[in-house]
């Protein structure tokens, strides 16, 4: 049984780099691929969020892709500056437009 025990343990540390090693991979190719523009859109997100600000002055939040009236839309998560209310800008992925606010 101790011979069973050795062999699993060798073997659990044997995969063990090389799954931290795909792990970090997929990592930085989440991060590379999440300040990429998507194919599908015409503006990159940053400029999305300079749209964002320039409609809403505040901070900056997390910035997600939804579908909205049938149109793919940058979803821009501003803390606003004045009052610091939480506003979701949504801004078209195709003009760059402003398309509206949710709060």
């Amino acid at each position: 049984m101790r011979s069973s025990q050795t062999n699993f343990s060798r073997a659990k540390w044997t995969f063990m780099p090389i799954f931290l090693a795909l792990s970090c991979y997929g990592f930085a190719f989440n991060v590379a691929a999440d300040d990429a523009k998507p194919e599908s859109a015409r503006i990159t997100k940053e400029q999305a969020v300079q749209n964002a600000v320039t409609a809403v002055p505040g901070t900056v939040g997390e910035v997600t892709i939804e579908k909205k009236g049938g149109k793919d839309v940058y979803v821009v998560e501003i803390t606003e500056a004045k009052g610091g209310e939480e506003t979701d800008v949504l801004v078209d992925m195709d003009s760059g437009k402003v398309l509206g606010t949710e709060r």
